[in-house]
């Protein structure tokens, strides 16, 4: 009888820094939690059947060590293809790769992309924005939530990778409520927040911002000379170090 792989299991390459390429058996289904931890593969195609990608499967804690910088071998991926029957894609799941850009297919049910960024299927959650993206990011009308690990390790591959600077500025709209996010853009200048927001993890601001600014209709946050205070500025939560009011 033929035998079939279905699941690359939990560190199963952890750490494996000479692994440049491999193939994933098209019946893949499942590749778990850090599986290609710490790994300096050149490209990352995803088989069509492929149903769950765990926690950092392709991640890495430190991609500032001799492993990664004394060798060279990081370089860009331009883009990672999410197929159509993918119904979990873990926090951090590529964060250890300079990535472009993410493509889901159009058929499937729990996500979808935007310029490049993962949102979730009814555009209410913002997932996983590339490790490798510029510029100006305009989150989506209608996104509720941006995720704790949305922007894990965005501009951190500067260094290694020519072009990789990063996200500078964050646009949130109206529609956001809840803005938790673990890790900021490295080399993230500006930071605008709308009205709606009722939740926000505040202690993820990056120190380097020049410029945060909150919507003057929103009751739950007010921002001074760099100076976070909630609505009725009674207390004082954070300074950002910038001069924006």
């Amino acid at each position: 009888n033929d035998v079939f792989v279905t699941e690359v299991g939990q560190k199963a390459f952890e750490s494996n820094f000479t692994l440049q390429e491999v193939h994933l058996p098209s019946e893949l289904i499942r590749i778990d939690e850090w599986a290609f931890y710490g790994t300096n593969l050149v490209e990352i195609h995803l088989p069509d059947k492929l149903k769950y990608i765990g926690y950092e499967a392709f991640g890495n804690k430190d991609i500032n060590s001799d492993a990664v910088l004394g060798t060279k071998t990081k370089t860009e991926i331009e883009s990672v293809r999410i197929g159509k029957d993918v119904l979990w894609v873990g926090d951090g799941a590529f964060s250890g790769y300079c990535i472009r850009n993410f493509d889901v297919d159009s058929e499937n049910s729990y996500y979808r992309s935007k310029d490049g960024v993962i949102y979730s299927k009814d555009q209410t959650c913002l997932l996983a924005c590339p490790t490798g993206k510029n510029g100006e990011l305009q989150v989506l009308d209608g996104v509720v939530k941006v995720s704790p690990a949305a922007f894990q390790n965005n501009g951190l591959y500067n260094e290694i990778v020519v072009d990789s600077y990063g996200i500078q500025s964050i646009i949130l709209p109206d529609s956001v409520r809840t803005f938790a996010c673990h890790q900021l853009p490295e080399h993230l200048e500006s930071l605008e927040v709308g009205k709606g927001l009722e939740k926000w993890d505040y202690r993820s601001v990056c120190p380097v911002l020049s410029k945060l600014n909150i919507s003057e209709d929103n009751p739950n946050y007010y921002v001074e000379n760099g100076l976070l205070y909630n609505g009725d500025r009674s207390e004082l939560l954070f300074y950002s170090g910038t001069g924006g009011d």
